[in-house]
């Protein structure tokens, strides 16, 4: 859910509140014609007014570090996977060939990322070796991951790249 959304579910809540706690207000005084409503002994509505509050603030300070965590969350898979394409850019053996790493993250960070290994290589040595550097790559950014192969075997992939 995106953060207009978040909040537009705030602000939702919070007026079924206000509307419920009108009516129930009002339910619970009898009014005679002509005489204005008394405000309840103690200052109840006061102190219902100030636990809405209370909890709004508080829900909003939750949303706010959890739109945070994502965020670092993100930032940290973006970074590994410039890392990971640079390694495998860097070294000889792949860098010519047609070979993409993407990582994909959990959104709540509870689940494994996902290292996708995708392109062309000539021969099985050749993916064997691209899934080493990733995998020893990853191993020193990531606490756990899986990767998943999507590489395909193209006898002609290096005169292709050359």
């Amino acid at each position: 859910m995106n953060r207009v959304g978040r909040v537009g579910l705030a602000a939702a809540v919070a007026a079924a509140l206000e509307s419920g706690l009108s009516v129930w207000a009002l339910a619970q005084t009898p009014a005679a014609p002509g005489v204005p409503a008394a405000e309840p002994p103690g200052g109840v509505g006061t102190l219902i007014a100030v636990a809405i509050i209370g909890v709004l603030v508080v829900g909003l300070a939750v949303m706010v570090k959890m739109i945070d965590a994502r965020r670092r969350r993100e930032d940290k898979i973006a970074g590994v996977q410039g890392r990971l394409s640079d390694t495998l850019a860097a070294d000889p053996m792949f860098a010519r060939l047609p070979v993409t790493v993407t990582v994909h993250g959990s959104g709540w960070g509870s689940a494994p990322a996902t290292i996708v290994l995708s392109g062309n290589v000539p021969n099985e040595e050749v993916r064997e070796a691209a899934r080493r550097v990733v995998e020893t790559e990853a191993q020193g950014r990531l606490d756990d991951f899986r990767i998943v192969d999507r590489m395909g075997i193209d006898q002609m992939a290096w005169q292709r790249a050359a």
